[in-house]
């Protein structure tokens, strides 16, 4: 039997003190665990922010100092947004917006003939012809 000194009282305690600390062992991984994890998100986070960043970026030069294919591409898109905007004629009020067109053209095609014609007239009579 080993006798009781106080070296020997030290390790007993010791060893308690580790036991009792092994049993806590598993949470204190499981915290440090989580911590890693933790920092490993947090990492990732501030990537994502810095590519988000960047984007921005690049998007606000394209858009101050565009090219030829974003400047099409932007005119397309401004014209089929005013396309959208647009109030087209149903059937009847576009029958009737046909006839109105040709009518007036008609009338002024029959002026423009009348003129011409006596404009020709009086010409081919004042040389006589």
């Amino acid at each position: 039997m080993a006798k009781k000194t106080k070296k020997n009282i030290a390790k007993g305690k010791n060893k308690k003190k580790r036991a009792a600390a092994k049993a806590q062992a598993p949470e204190t991984e499981v915290v440090v665990a989580d911590q890693k994890e933790i920092e490993k998100a947090e990492k990732k986070e501030a990537e994502k922010k810095k590519k988000e960043a960047a984007a921005k970026k690049k998007k606000a030069q394209r858009k101050e100092n565009p090219n030829l294919w974003d400047k099409t591409v932007n005119f397309i898109k401004g014209t089929w947004t005013e396309l959208k905007k647009t109030q087209w004629l149903n059937a009847t009020q576009l029958n009737k917006a046909t006839g109105s067109v040709f009518g007036i053209v008609s009338v002024f095609t029959l002026i423009t003939w009348l003129v011409d014609s006596g404009l020709g007239a009086l010409t081919a009579f004042i040389l006589g012809l």
